[in-house]
């Protein structure tokens, strides 16, 4: 019963746009802008399809905002445009007039970054494993460069210690298979305690040899060390999304947003900007009279919830002296508990606003919706923005 509406953003997956229909969104932007001109044609009829079904209202893009290379500063074009209207049937169409998000949406690359992560976490006991023979070797070419025969003392510490890691791991193999096939589950413990083996060859090893089974802990544990790094590197590409050219505005080009608009005009269809925070207020109120329906705001808004949020609640969300520099990881994880923490008790704002909301809702209302209110075509499907 409220004025206020969900719309799905940005959406390039069949599954994610069906979710939303489901869960009562009231609109959904299907994003095959990442593809070609024919495969952005396919999957924005098959996902209107299904929106179509639950009475939702869809948008498509045609140009990508946020493509690879130079196509991040391409414009789309007149015939992109008019072949996309002419092959699709949706309420919205956006376009790159101009304008451009702060920050890459970069669905693909990020699926490849989590797929990476999920696959590393899958084989970290086999990997762990592989760790250890690699220490192994390295320590074993070490003892023969130094001189020391195959059947020193020291090569066959490392063999034995390289003999029962695998037999750890083939005991916790078998421990596993047989739990699965009793329900049970493997448990937390499952895959060989090389940290158990070092601890009993401590105990039984001579002093002289100890300095040996550091060595080869030191050398699996760097390599233990460059497969988290290679994580982290994984999540900062997943978690590292700072706006960028905040203090900059996109040059709009209103004679192609006029051109565009006249492709739709008796159609039934209306055009969508997207990047609103790109955009500059004079700007801002002259896309209405252009015919433009929606305009799609997202960084601005964020920035100016947080500044509100830290007015209400002061907090440094800089990394601390501790964080590694340059780490967008940390700083995701620390933005989003203190978000976590600030609006905990989001649902009593209804009936009770904290005093940050009047400002900013102030700041939405002076900044973005006052330059397009009362201009916006009631026409428009989906109603105003």
């Amino acid at each position: 019963g409220s004025r206020l509406r969900l719309h799905l953003d940005h959406a390039d997956d069949h599954e994610v746009v069906q979710a939303a229909c489901e869960a009562g969104f009231d609109s959904v932007m299907v994003d095959g802008s990442g593809r070609t001109l024919h495969q952005n044609v396919l999957f924005t009829n098959a996902a209107t399809e299904l929106a179509r079904r639950y009475g939702v209202v869809v948008e498509g893009e045609i140009g990508s905002i946020d493509g690879a290379g130079l196509r991040k500063w391409n414009k789309t074009t007149l015939s992109d445009f008019t072949r996309f209207v002419e092959d699709t049937d949706l309420d919205l169409v956006g376009a790159h007039v101009g304008q451009f998000h702060s920050f890459d949406y970069g669905f693909a690359a990020t699926r490849r970054s989590l797929a990476e992560v999920g696959l590393m976490d899958d084989r970290a006991t086999g990997d762990d494993l592989h760790a250890f023979a690699e220490a192994c070797a390295r320590v074993e070419k070490d003892l023969t460069d130094s001189g020391l025969p195959g059947y020193s003392a020291e090569h066959r510490l490392v063999a034995a210690l390289a003999r029962r890691a695998t037999t750890e791991a083939t005991t916790e193999a078998t421990a596993a298979e047989t739990a699965e096939a009793t329900a049970e589950g493997a448990g937390p413990d499952a895959g060989p305690r090389l940290d158990a083996v070092f601890r009993e060859a401590r105990a039984r090893v001579p002093v002289f040899q100890r300095p040996l089974l550091d060595a080869l802990e030191r050398e699996w544990l760097e390599r233990r060390l460059a497969k988290v790094r290679r994580k982290t590197e994984l999540w900062d590409e997943v978690f590292a999304t700072e706006p960028a050219r905040e203090h900059r505005y996109a040059a709009i080009d209103h004679g192609l947003v006029q051109t565009l608009t006249g492709v739709l005009r008796g159609t039934g269809r209306a055009l969508v900007v997207h990047g609103g925070s790109s955009i500059s207020r004079v700007d801002l109120a002259s896309l209405p009279a252009h015919g433009v329906a929606r305009v799609n705001f997202g960084s601005g808004v964020y920035a100016d919830y947080l500044e509100a949020l830290r007015a209400h609640l002061p907090v440094d969300l800089t990394p601390g002296p501790d964080a590694p520099t340059g780490d967008g990881t940390w700083k995701h994880v620390r933005r989003m508990s203190y978000l976590a923490e600030a609006t905990r008790d989001w649902r009593s704002w209804t009936d009770a606003p904290p005093s940050f909301v009047d400002t900013f809702v102030s700041r939405l209302e002076r900044c973005y919706a006052a330059p397009l209110r009362g201009r916006t075509p009631a026409e428009a499907p989906g109603g105003r923005s």
